[in-house]
């Protein structure tokens, strides 16, 4: 069974990284490798996310995806290589455009090595049972800010439309002359309102799609 580490993007706060579990411990057999996975959710706007770990562990860890693009939920593979003993190092994930940087400590163990520091039931022996519910509580906050993310749509076209509107006003004022025009209060009033609805435009946007603002 593949094991699978959830890291919660933009839950807490803008850019915010929350580990689901305080380490990582992973059982390889010396010579061998195997394939877990990070599901990487993401609560707020589409962001670029990126996954390296710290220098000790970079000739037995390698991250398939290290700079996705995550949306709503996203899988990243990672293929382990077992080690004779033990390493330890961090997971690093990486969020607002190389602004935010949180790690989570990651423990390579030879197969078996935990058994014989404890006699405590392992720590992911029931995760396939306990994945499930957590993951459906999580959809539920998932699905809600796919709500917000549509909405951002709906007010986008509604600014456009108001634009619009008031640009057929200010349109109505050319026929007029250069000094009538000037002082036509609608004119002025169609102007300003325009201006304030372009820049509500331009800002939505940059909401909506931070990776172009970025």
């Amino acid at each position: 069974m593949i094991e699978i580490y959830q890291i919660f993007i933009n839950r807490r706060d803008l850019n915010s990284v929350e580990f689901e579990d305080p380490e990582i411990e992973l059982e390889v057999s010396p010579g061998e490798e195997r394939i877990v996975e990070f599901l990487l959710v993401n609560y707020g706007t589409p962001t670029h996310v990126n996954l390296s770990v710290s220098d000790e562990l970079r000739g037995n860890v390698r991250i398939l995806k290290e700079n996705p693009y995550v949306k709503y939920e996203e899988v990243v593979p990672a293929i382990i290589t077992g080690v004779v003993d033990e390493l330890r190092g961090e997971l690093i994930v990486t969020t607002g455009y190389g602004t935010r940087r949180s790690s989570v400590p990651l423990i390579i163990r030879r197969e078996g090595k935990r058994e014989e520091r404890s006699v405590e039931i392992p720590q992911f022996s029931f995760r396939g049972e306990t994945y499930e519910v957590k993951n459906q509580r999580e959809s539920v906050l998932v699905r809600f800010s796919r709500f917000i993310a549509v909405f951002k749509y709906f007010a986008i076209l509604l600014i456009i439309a108001l634009v619009a509107y008031f640009l057929m006003g200010a349109l109505e004022e050319v026929s007029m002359s250069s000094e009538n025009m000037l002082m036509s209060a609608t004119f002025w009033e169609a102007y300003f309102v325009s201006s304030f609805l372009t820049y509500l435009l331009v800002e939505t946007l940059k909401a909506v799609y931070p990776e172009v603002s970025g």
